[in-house]
């Protein structure tokens, strides 16, 4: 959907499957582990479609407001590398609060 749909504070380590696990759930071998985490946009999460949060959109208007800061930490100016398959981007902290102030003003 190229939308946004909630954001999370991690409160755990990473727990990883077991071989068994995995042998009985296949898709694990590419998300094998999880990290327990807390919801921090319930509200928003529940109705995120009702929003218009897209992702794309949200980044070029960060570069217009914000031209000399990064969305990601490696320094990329966009989330375009999603398109293409890359799942583990990692958002710049002043794009990540970016987001989530616009969820949060999308839910009062």
């Amino acid at each position: 959907s190229c939308s946004l749909l909630s954001y999370f504070r991690a409160t755990g380590r990473p727990e990883f499957a077991t071989a068994e696990e995995i042998e009985k759930a296949p898709w694990l071998k590419r998300w094998g582990w999880y990290i327990e985490s807390k919801n921090y946009s319930r509200d928003f999460g529940s109705r995120w479609w009702e929003f218009d949060l897209e992702r794309n959109r949200l980044a070029n208007e960060f570069n217009e407001l914000y031209p000399q800061i990064p969305v990601t930490k490696a320094g990329g100016f966009n989330l375009k590398s999603i398109n293409y398959g890359s799942d583990k981007l990692e958002l710049s902290p002043e794009f990540g609060r970016f987001l989530i102030d616009k969820i949060d003003v999308a839910v009062k």
